[in-house]
C-alpha cells in the first residue's frame, strides 16, 4: 500500500480543523481605558500599543467561526467606537456585563448576545 498517496494533505487537515468550532472565555480587556496601564501595570508603553496588542493576540487565537464569551469590562468609548472594535475582532461575541461596562459598550452592535443585568450576583459560575 502506498502510504504517501493515501495520507491526508496539509490542506485537507487544515480544512478539517477549520470545521472545529472553539469556545473561549476572556475578561477585563479594558480596551481604550487609560486607567488600565496604571492600575494593572500592564507592560505597554501606551494605550494604543495595549489595544493593538490585545487585538492582535485575540485574532491570532480566536477564529472567525469561534465563540467567545467576554466576562466583563470590555472597553470604554462611544457605541460607534465599541461597535468598530467588535467588528475588528474575530468570533461570535457574547458579553457578560461587568462593573465598568457603560451603556455604550452594552448597546454597541457586534454582540451576538449580552446578559441583561449588571449584577454579578445574578450570574452563577460553576
Amino acid at each position: 500500500m502506498d502510504l504517501v498517496r493515501h495520507a491526508p494533505t496539509c490542506a485537507a487537515v487544515r480544512q478539517q480543523a477549520q470545521r472545529v468550532r472553539m469556545i473561549y472565555f476572556t475578561a477585563d480587556t479594558h480596551f481604550s481605558d487609560p486607567r488600565i496601564l496604571r492600575i494593572d501595570r500592564r507592560p505597554f508603553g501606551s494605550l494604543a500599543e495595549h489595544d493593538r496588542s490585545l487585538i492582535a493576540f485575540w485574532n491570532e487565537t480566536v477564529g472567525p467561526d469561534d465563540e467567545i464569551w467576554h466576562l466583563g469590562d470590555f472597553a470604554r468609548g462611544s457605541a460607534a467606537f465599541v461597535s468598530s472594535l467588535l467588528a475588528s475582532l474575530h468570533g461570535s461575541k457574547h458579553l457578560i456585563i461587568g462593573n465598568n461596562d457603560a451603556a455604550a459598550t452594552i448597546e454597541a452592535t457586534g454582540w451576538r448576545a449580552r446578559n441583561t443585568t449588571r449584577s454579578w450576583r445574578s450570574t452563577a459560575a460553576c
